[in-house]
């Protein structure tokens, strides 16, 4: 899937406290940066796919913001991009299902995400700021794996192939306070903590399980397939912290910053899902985590 991303700065507490402010003040630019990504699958037990790797890759976009006076301003940012993981397993014993089985085979994980953040900014001080924003964003997983079961109580052995691709849309408000100092007159330092609720749903665009008997010297009956719940959504909640330390410099009207960004989210599932066999988290919470270095421009108009 091919989507263009327009993307609002999220953190113009930097260019607000970095440069002059007057009314209506426009800034543009861009943010890429190198994200590793650890899923909330893994608190999937016994769905097949809790042994998902942490995924890495490039997420990137386009910047905006606006000072509409020497207190007030609007930011926003998204981020694009695809983080991937691939793993394999040898003679592991798992829950899979109302089973547990020894699995060999090996998987492959990906990952598409926009991350689109829009902040109105306060700032109550020259160093501290206060925000409201509203975030979206959309992910779309995909896992496929084939491997080579045995269960362990009946001693059959199966092959089976896996292709599950889950589409999350999620939206919801977020509150934060910024932190700006200047250390000379061309550098500073920054620091964003927010916090984040979503409304979101999980969509299983496509969930598939086929299974292959395995007989005689290891031929493979075709005739044995076992279809997934393609095209069930289910309503999800998730809420979650974000954080942005950066440092920054000034050359002319030119912005450039250097941060790490650490996004922690839990995810639970509202309406219950009907995989029975499945357990989301010890409590049903199920944790997810973005975390990278970025670096960013914005050049004033």
């Amino acid at each position: 899937m091919k989507r263009r991303v327009l993307t609002f700065v999220v953190s113009l507490l930097v260019a607000g406290f970095a440069v002059p402010a007057f009314a209506v003040d426009f800034l543009v630019g861009a943010k890429t940066g190198y994200f590793v990504w650890q899923p909330y699958f893994k608190d999937m037990k016994g769905s097949g796919v809790e042994e998902l790797e942490t995924g890495s890759g490039v997420l990137y976009g386009p910047t905006l913001g606006v000072i509409l006076t020497d207190d007030l301003s609007f930011s926003a940012v998204a981020l694009y991009g695809t983080q991937s993981t691939y793993w394999d397993n040898e003679n592991t014993v798992k829950p899979f299902g109302p089973q547990t089985i020894i699995s060999t085979g090996n998987f492959y994980g990906e990952i598409r995400r926009i991350d689109l953040d829009s902040a109105f900014s306060y700032r109550v001080s020259e160093s501290f700021k206060v925000f409201l924003g509203y975030k979206y964003q959309y992910t779309e997983s995909t896992v496929r794996g084939s491997f080579l079961s045995t269960d362990t109580v009946s001693g059959e052995d199966t092959f089976q192939v896996l292709n599950a691709v889950i589409q999350v849309p999620a939206h919801g408000p977020a509150l934060g306070v910024g932190y700006s100092r200047t250390i000379e007159s061309n550098f500073f330092i920054s620091m964003n903590l927010s916090g984040l609720y979503l409304f979101s749903r999980h969509k299983f665009a496509e969930d598939q399980i086929k299974t292959y008997e395995v007989t005689g010297a290891a031929q493979i009956d075709l005739q044995s397939t076992n279809e997934g719940a393609t095209g069930r959504t289910y309503a999800t909640q998730q809420m979650g912290l974000n954080a942005e330390p950066a440092v920054g410099m000034v050359v002319g009207n030119v912005v450039a910053t250097l941060g790490v960004r650490f996004q922690w989210v839990r995810i639970r599932f509202i309406d219950k899902p009907m995989i029975d066999t499945v357990q989301f988290g010890p409590t049903g919470w199920m944790n997810d985590y973005l975390y990278g270095v970025f670096v960013g421009a914005m050049y004033r108009l």
